[in-house]
């Protein structure tokens, strides 16, 4: 398994739940709250970004190789 296998399912969920604490932390909110309200959404979003950049990454990929669309 390399990094781009990796990223998608472990990295982008918690970058982006660590990104909506940090937003609810710097609003002023206490520091559990924040961890608690940006825990569950920064998840729900990560994943359904990491299929995005799957796809997206996919798709790069293969006109490189000269195919369009998948077969």
């Amino acid at each position: 398994m390399n990094l781009p296998d990796i990223f998608p399912n472990v990295f982008a969920p918690a970058v982006c739940a660590v990104t909506i604490a940090g937003i609810h932390k710097f609003l002023g909110w206490s520091l559990l709250v924040s961890a608690a309200v940006g825990f569950i959404p920064g998840l729900i979003v990560g994943y359904l970004l990491s299929f995005v950049l799957v796809y997206v990454s996919m798709s790069v990929a293969d006109l490189f190789r000269g195919r369009r669309g998948r077969d």
